[in-house]
């Protein structure tokens, strides 16, 4: 089954594929693209670091997902 997370190897490729999905001007489709970086990321080290659980995460980065307990970190964590 094709997922393109497998491709978001690197920060350029990651930085094009958050550009691309905010230029559809839709915040669900920004969530998921969102969810995807996050999956690449680990998202079970972004949970430990923010305090949110694994499934919150998964949750919120769902198309339905509900933003709003979304730490600002998430969106600007360095590697």
């Amino acid at each position: 089954m094709f997922d393109g997370a497998d491709y978001l190897d690197d920060d350029e490729k990651i930085a094009e594929y958050l550009t691309a999905a905010l230029e559809e001007n839709d915040p669900a489709y920004f969530n998921v693209a969102l969810g995807h970086v996050a999956r690449v990321r680990g998202l079970t080290q972004i949970a430990n670091e923010t305090g949110l659980s694994r499934m919150g995460l998964y949750k919120s980065f769902s198309e339905n997902g509900n933003r709003s307990p979304i730490p600002t970190q998430i969106y600007s964590r360095q590697t």
